[in-house]
């Protein structure tokens, strides 16, 4: 087989041997073993979960299931046991939850529109549901970096009635951003620039038809306070 120079010897060929540090820079990230590496997650969802490590901002449309980013351990439980996932991966699941969590409202704003099916769905989850709407109207009113809002029925058809997407973005304007879109038996990132310009627009097009943040989290405590009984 032909052999051909590595990229050093062609950076040094074409005068461009200041890039070498950066270079350097990129392998060792990329050798870097990530937290989330440890959980022995699906491919699709570990490229996922890597991106929004980087990511300042995730923002999404949530039709029928609570984010990852908001659920309680009990309703990321219950939702993992309804997937049939088996026990050890219910917990890995569960911890992974928990550790995204942690950069909420540090180092990462989170921005949610949710179809009001969301909090009927959940309304008829039982005392998992109680939690996670109480939750929810806790994060929604008081906590810093975190906007949710609600996409009520009175609102009509919308362009997104088909699934939920997220969007991420990233620090320092290197990286434009990246969707993600998740399926029954997996997910896929999103980075060709048209696709998630459209995407964009329609996140755009559906917080437009939301409730206000004042509006939405009253609503989201009342389904809390009628879940409770």
């Amino acid at each position: 087989m032909p052999s051909y120079p590595d990229l050093d010897s062609l950076l040094r060929r074409y005068g461009r041997s200041d890039q070498l540090d950066v270079l350097d820079e990129i392998r060792v990230a990329a050798e870097e073993r990530g937290w989330w590496s440890t959980y022995r997650l699906p491919p699709w969802l570990q490229a996922y979960v890597g991106l929004e490590t980087d990511a300042c901002a995730v923002r999404c449309f949530a039709l029928e299931l609570v984010p990852g980013l908001l659920q309680t351990p009990e309703y990321a439980r219950d939702t993992l046991e309804r997937w049939g996932s088996s026990a050890a991966e219910v917990e890995r699941g569960v911890r992974v939850r928990v550790e995204r969590q942690r950069r909420l409202g540090i180092e990462l704003e989170l921005t949610v529109v949710m179809s009001e099916a969301l909090l009927w769905r959940t309304f008829h989850m039982g005392p998992v549901g109680v939690g996670q709407l109480e939750y929810m109207a806790s994060v929604g009113s008081r906590r810093r970096g975190v906007e949710l809002y609600v996409l009520p029925f009175a609102a009509g058809g919308h362009r997104s009635m088909s699934g939920s997407f997220t969007l991420m973005d990233f620090p320092g304007g290197e990286w434009g951003p990246v969707a993600y879109q998740e399926y029954a038996v997996g997910g896929h990132l999103v980075d060709e620039d048209g696709a998630v310009a459209k995407l964009d627009g329609l996140l755009a097009g559906l917080r437009g038809q939301a409730l206000e943040a004042v509006a939405s989290a009253s609503l989201i405590s009342d389904f809390a306070t009628r879940a409770k009984g």
